[in-house]
């Protein structure tokens, strides 16, 4: 696999620098929201014409990694239950030229996913998602051998960083965000569907990168 560097990265970061209070004050305090998506696209060892399916694209912010991965002979299938999100995903993807995305509406749950597909990635979406083990499960079926399925997310953290959690589930009223993020444990569910998967802990612990490969 090759491994990035963040310097030639430079053009590709310009959709990722913070525009907004709350974005520039996680970046301060320590949240490398590019550095963290790197990961997870670099963990999905793609290959040039490859097809990914991106579950909860969001606006595209993976799409730059995605690009540069597969290229344009390859295909990005980018599902969002929210419409509106994907009109911006689209913009996106409209104004960098990228024509490979093919852009599906639709609630990860019910999300039928298309057989033999190179990589499975989601951010920061399944733990928002009750039935995010039905989805692993989809996932893990729809992928080749040796394909990998990744996932980056978020979690409770331990630690003295687990001090922070009462004043997150203040913010997070009227949602519980200790009661949420601690009841999806999707890597558990990576591991039972895929036999195998390795986690590594980002951020104090609040965000974890989840690995599997299909054997």
């Amino acid at each position: 696999m090759m491994k990035s560097n963040i310097n030639s990265d430079a053009h590709l970061r310009k959709d990722f620098a913070p525009h907004d209070f709350t974005s520039s004050l996680a970046y301060a305090i320590g949240f490398r929201d590019w550095s963290y998506r790197r990961k997870a696209v670099d963990a999905l060892q793609l290959a040039k014409d490859d097809r990914v399916v991106e579950i909860g694209c969001g606006t595209g912010r993976n799409f730059p990694l995605l690009e540069r991965a597969v290229g344009p002979g390859g295909a990005i299938i980018a599902v969002d239950i929210s419409e509106a999100i994907l009109a911006r995903a689209r913009n996106r993807a409209a104004r960098h030229g990228w024509s490979n995305i093919e852009f599906v509406q639709s609630d990860a749950a019910t999300y039928q996913f298309p057989a033999a597909v190179d990589g499975v990635l989601s951010s920061y979406t399944l733990v928002v998602v009750a039935e995010y083990d039905r989805v692993i499960e989809r996932a893990c079926e729809a992928l080749k051998a040796g394909k990998h399925c990744v996932v980056l997310d978020q979690k409770m953290p331990s630690g003295l960083a687990s001090r922070l959690v009462p004043l997150l589930d203040l913010l997070s009223r009227p949602l519980e965000y200790s009661r949420i993020v601690g009841e999806r444990r999707v890597w558990e569910s990576i591991r039972r569907h895929a036999g195998n998967v390795r986690v590594e802990e980002l951020y104090f612990g609040f965000v974890y990168l989840a690995v599997s490969e299909k054997t």
